[in-house]
């Protein structure tokens, strides 16, 4: 998500858009959409939060982009707000997917998964134990293609970090696919990765069952 100085007019065009408002000090809770919405605040102030906790505040004239799947919840300032927003489908038709509590707990446990890498605490076997499926079919940047056993049998500490943000790209009642960013390293030298990741139920739980590390260009 992000805060810019003006809609991109020739990007919406043909896009359907309506005017919503909200009262105060309302929240609007977890959800995510199928489309990526643009928005511009006519009136008032909204702020935005990724599901780490990371926010965005905006105020009057302010323009906001929600790419597709990327879950969030809204509060809304003292005074209200009113907004004009943009989606490429029907805004008035199943347009927010809300998410289950079960649901955003595996989504906040994925976020976990860079700290976890690094066992700092030397707690990464149990964890990764726990979340991980024993059919997990883990591909590194590189494509080589590793297990559960090859992947907890050693953990090195690279100063990897989550971007905070994800985006869920299916769901189904038994799995949901998503996507998140890790960066590796510090400055200059600093990369990133785009992790696809496939959490599946397994015996009521959620375990992680497919993950695809894909290194972003420069």
């Amino acid at each position: 998500m992000k805060i810019y100085a003006a809609l991109p007019a020739e990007l919406l065009d043909g896009w359907n858009s309506r005017v919503q408002t909200h009262p105060a000090l309302q929240r609007v809770d977890d959800h995510y959409h199928d489309t990526d919405e643009w928005l511009e605040v006519l009136r008032g102030e909204m702020t935005f939060y990724a599901i780490s906790g990371d926010d965005w505040r905006l105020h009057s004239g302010d323009v906001f982009h929600i790419p597709r799947g990327e879950v969030h919840h809204v509060e809304i300032g003292a005074a209200g707000v009113e907004y004009r927003m943009y989606a490429q489908m029907d805004i008035q038709s199943g347009f927010s997917r809300s998410l289950s509590a079960d649901e955003l707990a595996m989504l906040r446990t994925n976020i976990e998964f860079p700290l976890q890498e690094e066992n700092t605490d030397g707690g990464a076997g149990e964890f990764f134990e726990r979340t991980l499926s024993d059919a997990l079919v883990f591909v590194r940047a590189d494509c080589s293609v590793i297990g559960k056993d090859t992947f907890t049998a050693a953990f090195t500490a690279r100063g990897r970090a989550s971007a905070g943000t994800v985006c869920v790209l299916n769901r189904t009642e038994n799995g949901v696919l998503l996507s998140t960013t890790v960066t590796v390293g510090q400055g200059a030298a600093q990369k990133a990765f785009l992790n696809v990741r496939l959490f599946a139920k397994e015996a009521d739980a959620w375990k992680c069952r497919v993950w695809v590390n894909y290194p972003q260009p420069r």
